[in-house]
Order: C-alpha cells, then sequence, then structure tokens
C-alpha cells in the first residue's frame, strides 16, 4: 500500500494500463481494444510516439508486424510519412487520432509515483501525480512501455533501467531553396559524427549529431554544432531560419534488445 499527504483526487480503472505512450505503448493499446479488452495509457509527457513527436527523427523504419502496419498506414494516410521519411509533429497528432478512435483512455502528464498490491502481492493499482492533484488507477493486468522501466521500478527499485549505447539529436533548417542536398561535417569532440542532411520537406535541411550513451544533457552541444555548420555554409544561413530541435534525445539500440515480455511481479509485462 501507498501512503501520501493527499488522497486521490480521482478513480480510473480498465482491464489492462499501459504506462508509456512509445510507439510499443501504443501498438500495445490498440492490439488490447482490438481483442475487446478496456485499456488505459498513462504518460507522464502527454507525447504519443514521442520518439517521432519530441525527437524529429526523419527516418521512419520498417516492420511486418500489423501493429506497425497500422501505425504507417495511419502516419501515411495524415501525411507524415513518405518514403521511408517522417514529420514527427503530425505523427504525433495522427498517433493521438489512433488512440481516440479505438477507446484508449488517455492520461496524459500523469506520473506514476506509488503502488498497490493485492494479498497475493501482485501490482493491483498505481498513484499518479499530475497538475491537478493524485489519482488512482486500477488495473488487472499492467504493460510498461516506457523507455527505463518506469512502473517496473516502482515495484522494484534494484531494477536499472537499460541505457541505450547511443543516441542521436538535430535541428532543422528551413530555406526557400538549398545549394546542396547534404554534407559531412566530421566528428564533434567528445560527441560523434556530425551531418547536414535533406530533411521531411524539399526545403528542409537537418542538422544530426550522434551522442555517446543516452544523450543526457544533450543540449551542451547546440553551440558546437551551430558553429560548424557556420563554419561550413558561411552566408547561405543568412536566409535560413531554424524551425525546430529534437526535445528529446532517440536513443540509438546497436540490436534489438533482449525480449521483454515476460511478467514480472505475476501480472506486468514489459514492451519496447
Amino acid at each position: 500500500m501507498w501512503t501520501t499527504a493527499q488522497p486521490a483526487t480521482a478513480q480510473h480503472s480498465a482491464d489492462i494500463a499501459v504506462v508509456g505512450a512509445s510507439i510499443a505503448g501504443i501498438a500495445a493499446a490498440l492490439a488490447l481494444r482490438e481483442a475487446g479488452r478496456s485499456v488505459v495509457l498513462i504518460d507522464r509527457q502527454a507525447a504519443p510516439g514521442w520518439e517521432c513527436g519530441w525527437t524529429f527523427a526523419l527516418d521512419a523504419g520498417g516492420h511486418q508486424d500489423p501493429a506497425w502496419q497500422r501505425l504507417a498506414a495511419a502516419w501515411s494516410a495524415a501525411g507524415a510519412l513518405d518514403q521511408g521519411r517522417i514529420a514527427g509533429a503530425v505523427a504525433e497528432v495522427a498517433c493521438t487520432g489512433l488512440l481516440a478512435d479505438a477507446g484508449v483512455a488517455v492520461l496524459g502528464y500523469q506520473t506514476p509515483v506509488a503502488v498497490e498490491r493485492d494479498r497475493a502481492g501482485a501490482l493491483s493499482a498505481v498513484l499518479v501525480a499530475g497538475k491537478s492533484g493524485f489519482a488512482r488507477v486500477a488495473a488487472g493486468r499492467w504493460i510498461d512501455a516506457s523507455e527505463d522501466g518506469e512502473l517496473a521500478r516502482l515495484l522494484d527499485p534494484a531494477l536499472a533501467p537499460a541505457a541505450a549505447p547511443a543516441s542521436r539529436i538535430l535541428i532543422a533548417w528551413q530555406r526557400e531553396t538549398w545549394a546542396d542536398n547534404g554534407l559531412d561535417l566530421g566528428r564533434i569532440d567528445g560527441a560523434g559524427a556530425l551531418r547536414w542532411q535533406p530533411g521531411r520537406w524539399a526545403n528542409e535541411r537537418q542538422l544530426v549529431l550522434d551522442l555517446p550513451g543516452d544523450g543526457a544533457g544533450f543540449r551542451r552541444w547546440w553551440l558546437p554544432m551551430l558553429d560548424r555548420l557556420r563554419d561550413a555554409l558561411g552566408g547561405e544561413l543568412a536566409a535560413a531560419q531554424a524551425s525546430h530541435a529534437s526535445w528529446l534525445p532517440l536513443p540509438l539500440w546497436a540490436e534489438a534488445r533482449p525480449p521483454r515480455g515476460a511478467l514480472l511481479h505475476g501480472n506486468l509485462c514489459l514492451a519496447v
């Protein structure tokens, strides 16, 4: 059981609760709704498909899994996906629409802070905190689709979150026309390879930097990136505008992580 100075101000319940509105979390929620289960999706950032909408990663990749194909079709229909390149903000809107159409209850800007177990020790409810106070979410089964095992670590604080071996950030620029389609800008000491590449739109270019590890403190690299770009392009930047940049680094996994679908604590599984 939890203890808190304030009682839960709202109550939510579902057959299955998913923590983390990642691509994996969205896919799980949609598949469960298709199977007739009631689903609540909890996300601390309220950013469905954050790998697209908050990192602004360009390359969508692909997979034959029906859940991925469903997302890709929705992105294409919304104009977010074309020839393997994705417009992150449009993809986020499409994900939001998919969840709403499927009847998934979404609790945004809510952070799990405590857990409640039943007499058998299985997870029965989670206390989440948001701007309006605390809320209690009860479910029979749970899926942790967060990047760092947010819910699993509440159950077992000794669990160490998986750390990506590398990550990627970018700054997008807009200009009526560009003189080139891409440049290799070398490496930045302490970081990694820097490149200048076409973006999702014809008038867009992206300044992309690969970083070691999970990209903690990534904003300190903005100025070195811009200095290198200015040296390479010179006056061409005078008629350009920086339109958006990564809000979060994109984790880069060298290979698929070990399957995390095994049940933990009886009724919790991890999804990536």
